[in-house]
């Protein structure tokens, strides 16, 4: 009788607590090669999520920052359908702070790559870092924090067109220091230690060259590390080359293949299906969560939806290929079709890479 009374009690006290203080944080950490979600290896299947109103530009235009309640049944209805390919993840590029959003992405059991510092003006403010790190460390759905996205290409984005004069450009010392201090920013302020990663943009084949002394330098402050790869349809021998870099993990930040062919100059869905699929499944073949000596945590795919205010093109209502061609780049063209990455169209019409991914994901553990 006692141990039946002690078990309601308990029960009742959960949810009373679940009530008043909502869900509890999942305790994440690395281990090894692993990225552990309540002791449970994590296999990261991923996808970037970056929703912009059609006709609109960043930062007005996204959706998640102020949205309506026409853009919140949009992003329960992308919520439902990332689930319902199997992804597990979003990684973003602006953080999500509001309410009902959070409480969707519980809702469909989503984890979220959190974006602190993305660029030198977020740096400027740290208290605005400080209340974002002390709004989303209770959240069941933060994976881990993110400092920076292809810093070591755009050094905070203060290096890339239309940034400025050179001498506005942030040095490699300047980088260094920013993810220091941030990263000590969140050690001091998150209660519930998640992970801290940093993501880097690949810019050759060789691992070694992608910056000068990056992980000497800041591995004592980084736990796992994001790269940023295009480059056709295999990453080749880029798993074991990161091996001889870090002993710390590492995940895919962003991959893909575009729906448009430059080649042909015409849309191409087909192409798209089948880089994604081929590059999908040599993650899955690799991650840490299925062997432990692996040391590939996952990867998020670029990226769920079109967005047509990129490219260059000066009216975001219209969709509009083109983009800068590189000797490794995205297939099935090497050129960077900004507009054409998503896995379903603006208007949320999936392609035909979204059911084969599907088809992949929903059975993988």
């Amino acid at each position: 009788m006692y141990f039946i009374r002690f078990s309601l009690s308990l029960l009742l006290f959960l949810f009373v607590s679940r009530v008043i203080f909502g869900m509890p944080p999942n305790r994440v950490e690395v281990q090894g090669r692993q990225l552990l979600v309540n002791g449970v290896p994590f296999m990261m299947k991923g996808v970037c999520y970056h929703p912009v109103r059609k006709g609109e530009t960043v930062p007005d235009g996204l959706m998640t920052l102020n949205p309506t309640e026409e853009d919140l049944l949009v992003i329960e209805n992308d919520f439902r359908m990332i689930r319902d390919a199997g992804f597990n993840t979003i990684r973003t590029y602006e953080p999500i702070t509001h309410p009902k959003i959070l409480e969707l992405l519980n809702d469909y059991q989503l984890k979220v790559i959190v974006p602190v510092c993305l660029a030198w003006e977020k740096y400027q403010n740290l208290a605005s870092i400080e209340d974002l790190i002390k709004i989303l460390q209770k959240e069941p759905s933060t994976l881990f924090w993110e400092i920076g996205n292809e810093w070591n290409f755009n050094h905070f984005y203060t290096d890339f067109i239309g940034a400025g004069s050179d001498s506005q450009k942030l040095k490699a010392e300047d980088c260094d220091e920013i993810i220091k201090n941030i990263s000590r920013l969140i050690r001091k302020g998150d209660l519930y230690k998640h992970p801290i990663g940093t993501d880097i943009m690949l810019l050759d084949n060789a691992m070694k060259t992608i910056y000068p002394g990056i992980t000497p330098t800041i591995d004592s402050y980084i736990d796992l590390y994001g790269v940023n790869v295009y480059d056709g349809t295999t990453f080749g021998k880029r798993f074991h080359q990161w091996e001889s870099m870090s002993k710390k993990p590492f995940y895919l930040g962003e991959f893909g293949a575009v729906a448009y062919n430059e080649n042909t100059q015409h849309e191409d869905p087909d192409d798209q299906d089948h880089a994604n699929l081929l590059l999908f499944t040599e993650i899955l073949e690799n991650v840490s969560a299925k062997n432990p000596e692996h040391i590939l945590i996952g990867g998020c795919l670029f990226e769920f939806c079109d967005e047509w205010w990129k490219g260059g093109n000066p009216d975001p209502s219209t969709h509009r290929h083109g983009g800068i061609t590189v000797d490794h780049g995205p297939f099935p063209s090497n050129c960077f079709d900004d507009e054409y990455f998503g896995l379903v169209e603006i208007d949320r019409t999936p392609r035909p890479t979204y059911f084969s991914l599907k088809r992949l994901l929903e059975h993988q553990n």
